[in-house]
């Protein structure tokens, strides 16, 4: 490479020259430049196309206005000029942005533009020239003067490109037809531009996004819908979105459960779009106490969008709003509690916003909702939030890609032990959400850094060496870590502490035929919803029973509505809380609802008779309401009081199945239980076993009373034989209240 140069700046010696966009030198120091046909100067760090020219002195380099402008050079200014050799290491621009203004600003004739003509333009007429980002270069298309300014400018050297390696921002680069990128847009309104082939598409998403970096697991599906009703369009030229007859998506409703991942996708997707700064709004804080001011914020919202919009037309970028809480701000109109219409007054103010008669093209909104059922119906209709995506729990394959995100680092850091199988850890993880996985992961941390803390002497020095996690930590850490929509192990426990026993051929071939309607349920595709009644005398059992059968059945979801859980509320709070249940259940893809007690739960009173309607009717249209697709659901009622249900009607019509439990009613029914309870401690003589069986065939004895009087005698015993006597007397006991 040549010697550097020292020149002074002078001005372009002629109106042509000054329009080539060249910098010149004197033939004589042209010649010691080294080069090809075009030959090229580095000043202040930005690459230059250089000429000669005969009318310049030695010690001189011309540059035209805009050049002395970027490179703030006054007159006789000393330069430093640096020859460059276009070679591998060169930059080649792959995506460029450049900005349209006319050169005079009086200009008011409109000019149409397109894209794929100003690429063949540049190719044809400035095809050598290399891009200096900011640099505002001159020329004259269709006999107009304009200046095109280099707003963004991103490159990689031809080795890089062809391995496919990801472009950043450069100072300069060459342009290369079969690399580069343009992305147009202009500053003034009269200039149109007519975006076929400037790989606006490419322009959407920033260079460097990249699917698999973006740290959400489980949500795959969901991307490839979002991407295809959401984003698709947008790749296309707007020409082409015309000649379709289609409009872009504006709105996108993110909805499901907390904790799955709604407000991380919507914060993935501002990252992955080249947009202009995303505005995010948590609901409540446009809400403002004096009137008008709330909407004023909703329309504070949309002011960059339009006047974008109105400034550059179809070439406007994307602007991109991201609500969360969104329900909080878009309650059902006409049911506002506070009789303002503040709340009506937002849903009406965004949806002129949205789909009003100025409608925007040029803004994306995204809304985050837990309880979609909550949004006004006007804005969830086709043209405003059109894409509805579910968020729903994460199934295995979701789970594994969950816990291998958050076990990266550790993986990366050799801080996870060998043992820790993320297959079986994503098989054992049922109903987590995201957050819930991501909460195990933190939970197996802290043990593993509990093992290497000495509490009694917290200065002494830490094994780091050895502070890995571990299977046991994670299992740990499932075992801590209770997922909101899992089984209620708790509850279930409480409702059968003893668990069954099958004190009868009948009562297990119940528990048989339970079995198979399950299997059924499972496995069947035509099977998504099945109802039991679960009846018999009081005592009997039918809360355990349920209970034991959700257990054995390996349900993801699993809940008990109780009457207890609604002392002193109201009627329309516990329909609305058994609804809640319900839409959790349907969250899962197996779950089992326990309506334990309905009797209890309707406020049934004989006298009159009366119960609270509303509570009923909503477990009867409960019962006879299917799943969404691909979901199963059992659902097991429990009642003492079978008759007196039927007559206010709960018939058997809204059951797959009535399952009837009956009492101990022969001896050797009681001597089951009497052997389960306390092995090898009864051994009647045959007289007393003459006895008890008269005793039993006289009087039916509810299973739960039977092992309340075992269980009485055989702590009085202290150890001894059980004798019939003192049991006889506690069963009479016990039972006499029936």
């Amino acid at each position: 490479m040549s010697n550097a140069f020292s020149l002074k700046c002078m001005k372009s010696t002629d109106t042509a020259s000054a329009k080539t966009n060249f910098v010149y030198v004197s033939p004589n120091i042209f010649s010691q430049i080294q080069g090809a046909s075009e030959k090229y100067v580095i000043i202040k760090g930005s690459i230059c196309r250089v000429e000669s020219n005969p009318k310049i002195d030695d010690a001189y380099i011309s540059l035209n206005s805009n050049q002395r402008t970027f490179f703030r050079a006054a007159f006789d200014e000393l330069m430093t000029v640096r020859p460059y050799i276009f070679g591998a290491d060169s930059m080649i621009a792959t995506r460029v942005k450049i900005e349209i203004s006319f050169q005079k600003a009086n200009h008011s004739a409109k000019t149409q533009m397109k894209a794929k003509e100003l690429f063949e333009f540049w190719k044809t007429n400035m095809g050598t020239l290399p891009f200096c980002e900011n640099f505002i270069y001159y020329a004259e298309y269709n006999g107009t003067a304009f200046n095109f300014k280099v707003l963004e400018l991103e490159g990689a050297t031809a080795g890089d490109i062809a391995n496919g390696k990801e472009s950043t921002t450069v100072m300069s680069a060459f342009f290369q037809p079969s690399a580069t990128v343009f992305k147009f847009t202009k500053t003034d309104k009269n200039i149109q531009i007519e975006d076929e082939d400037s790989g606006a598409g490419s322009a959407l998403f920033k260079p460097d996004w990249d699917f698999k970096k973006m740290g959400i697991g489980g949500l795959d599906e969901q991307f490839v819908t979002l991407f295809r009703r959401a984003f698709a369009s947008r790749i296309f030229p707007p020409s082409v979105v015309k000649q379709l007859g289609i409009q872009h998506v504006k709105g996108i409703l993110l909805y499901g459960p907390p904790g799955t991942g709604k407000t991380l996708m919507a914060r993935q997707i501002g990252k992955m779009l080249n947009t202009v700064d995303p505005i995010i709004v948590n609901g409540p804080e446009l809400l403002n106490k004096y009137v008008g001011e709330s909407e004023a914020n909703v329309r504070k919202l949309f002011e960059p969008a339009i006047k974008d919009q109105n400034e550059n037309g179809d070439d406007a970028q994307l602007h991109l709003i991201i609500f969360d809480e969104f329900d909080s701000l878009t309650k059902q109109r006409g049911r506002g509690s506070d009789n303002t219409g503040t709340e009506d007054r937002i849903v009406n103010q965004l949806l002129s916003m949205i789909d009003g008669v100025d409608s925007l093209n040029n803004v994306l909104i995204i809304g985050m909702t837990n309880r979609r059922d909550l949004i006004d119906n006007a804005l969830l209709r086709p043209g405003r939030f059109e894409v509805q995506i579910e968020v729903n729990l994460p199934d295995e394959k979701g789970r594994q890609q969950i816990f291998e995100i958050h076990t990266g680092p550790l993986r990366q850091n050799n801080r996870l032990a060998k043992d820790v199988d993320i297959k079986e850890l994503a098989h054992e993880s049922r109903n987590y959400t995201g957050a819930e996985i991501a909460g195990v992961v933190k939970s197996a941390v802290s043990f593993a850094m509990n093992e290497r803390i000495n509490i009694d002497n917290l200065k002494e020095k830490i094994d780091l060496e050895h502070l890995l996690v571990t299977r046991q930590h994670m299992l740990l850490a499932l075992d801590e870590v209770k997922p909101a929509f899992g089984v209620e192990e708790d509850t279930l426990a409480k409702l059968c502490v003893r668990g069954i026993i099958d004190f009868s051929d009948n009562f297990k071939a119940q528990r048989d035929q339970m079995k198979r309607f399950l299997d059924a349920l499972r496995n069947d595709p035509h099977q998504s919803l099945m109802s039991f009644c679960i009846s018999g005398p009081s005592k009997c059992g039918q809360t355990a029973f349920a209970a034991q059968v959700c257990r054995d059945a390996g349900f993801s979801f699993v809940r008990a509505i109780q009457a207890r859980e609604f002392i002193g509320t109201s009627e329309d709070k516990v329909a609305g809380s058994i609804l809640q249940i319900f839409e959790d259940a349907y969250k899962s893809s197996y779950s089992a609802i326990i309506i334990d007690d309905v009797d209890m739960l309707v406020d049934y009173t004989p006298i009159g008779p009366r119960f609270s309607n509303k509570i009923f009717q909503a477990i009867l249209i409960l019962l006879k309401t299917a799943p969404p697709i691909g979901r199963k659901l059992a659902i097991f009622l429990t009642t003492s009081q079978r008759e007196e249900m039927q007559t206010i009607g709960l018939d058997p019509r809204f059951f797959y199945e009535e399952v009837y439990l009956n009492a101990l009613t022969t001896f050797d029914e009681l001597l089951t239980v009497i052997n389960n309870i306390a092995p090898e401690k009864f051994k009647p003589s045959n007289d007393e076993t003459k006895e008890a069986e008269e005793f039993v065939s006289r009087n039916s004895i509810p299973i739960k009373k039977a092992i309340e009087a075992i269980d009485l005698v055989v702590y009085e015993s202290k150890g001894e034989p059980i004798q019939w006597k003192e049991l006889k007397f506690a069963l009479e006991q016990h039972t006499k209240r029936l």
